[in-house]
């Protein structure tokens, strides 16, 4: 007898407000107003590749006149699925690490509750149907051994913070473990003015679309004491800028902006991938599904560093959190790899040409030859 197991679930170990209506949920690569495909892509407007933008095309029965174009109808603009950041970035990452993690995870869950093993061996994994019942029971079995928490914890953390940088009060029924976490958030980040928070940004060159957390400026001010200063005017405020110094000794000016994100779990891990994922947002324009034009879609980000940007690294539950600088130069260049490493993925499913194709020219040549 065949026992089904519907999504087990894993039990929270976090509390989770009872006022939920003040937390967004994100979702991952773009805000919630973008349309998504059936992978959860989101769905950019852009110029019709078709008519560049115009809406007609030459007609090929009358010399001289325009039709509509196909494509898009007569709109000039047509959508496309844009890839999400960090599964643009994902080609460069050392997988066997997590990938093992991920078969602990499913003994674990299996042990847990024996139940998933049942009819795994009825399956036959060569097959498209049997192969996606393993995949499902494989997921539960990781879900049960609580693969999702981390995840489920660290994007918890996100909305909190976001509750913290609008001014507002955490929801009553916090653990205090998140009261902890919240106010070293809160510290570390003291010297930040955040300018825009959860944007969904695109980058057209790669056809990426993704949401840094914040786009941050630096905003350190010290104390005057000087008698007779132009700037305070004797007023003893905090007035004076204090320039923040990147490590390669540049000034981070008051009009620079920071690509800041929030990192809930280790950053010993991932580093390059984490400067990718910066490097990829300082050089895109952000995006609104909503404007009439599609010219209006996007925006400028304005003065943004494309050379170093900002990671607060907070370990959840860790009441600690701590400021490092993320190389994006170095991002940039390792973005370059990745498109070519995903260009020559798509060229290499025909790298393999079979011979069958060439057999009439060599018997051709071997005749001449004869």
């Amino acid at each position: 007898m065949t026992i089904t197991i519907e999504s087990p679930q894993t039990p929270t170990i976090f509390a989770q407000p009872s006022t939920a209506g003040r937390i967004q949920q994100r979702t991952a690569g773009g805000d919630n107003e973008v349309p998504r495909d059936d992978k959860e892509r989101p769905r950019i407007r852009i110029e019709c590749p078709k008519c560049v933008g115009s809406g007609r095309l030459p007609s090929q029965k009358r010399p001289g006149n325009t039709v509509q174009c196909p494509t898009c109808k007569g709109k000039g603009e047509a959508e496309r699925s844009f890839t999400r950041t960090t599964t643009y970035i994902d080609v460069l990452e050392d997988k066997s690490n997590l990938q093992a993690w991920g078969e602990r995870k499913v003994l674990i869950g299996a042990a847990l509750d024996p139940r998933f093993l049942d009819g795994v061996l009825d399956r036959n994994d060569e097959e498209n149907e049997g192969r996606d019942w393993l995949n499902a029971r494989a997921k539960a079995a990781k879900t049960k051994a609580g693969s999702e928490v981390k995840a489920e914890r660290g994007t918890y953390l996100h909305s909190l913070s976001e509750l913290k940088d609008q001014g507002q009060f955490l929801p009553d029924d916090v653990s205090f473990e998140d009261v902890l976490d919240m106010d070293a958030y809160t510290r570390t980040y003291r010297n930040f003015k955040h300018v825009h928070m959860e944007k969904l940004v695109v980058v057209d060159e790669l056809k990426v679309a993704g949401t840094p957390d914040r786009v941050s400026r630096w905003d350190s001010r010290a104390y005057c004491f000087e008698p007779y200063c132009e700037f305070c005017d004797g007023l003893r405020e905090p007035t004076h800028y204090v320039p923040l110094i990147t490590p390669d000794g540049q000034e981070i000016s008051e009009d620079d902006l920071l690509i800041t994100d929030l990192k809930t779990g280790r950053v010993d891990y991932g580093q390059l991938k984490i400067a990718m994922q910066l490097a990829i947002y300082s050089r895109g324009k952000f995006y609104s599904h909503k404007p009439e034009l599609l010219a209006d879609c996007r925006q400028d980000m304005g003065n943004v560093r494309q050379d170093w940007g900002i990671i607060i690294n907070l370990p959840a539950g860790s009441g600690e959190a701590e400021l490092y600088w993320a190389d994006l130069t170095m991002g940039w260049e390792a973005v370059q790899v990745a498109t070519k490493i995903r260009d020559l993925r798509n060229r290499g499913k025909k790298a393999l040409i079979p011979m069958a194709k060439t057999a009439l020219a060599t018997e051709l040549a071997l005749a001449v030859a004869v």
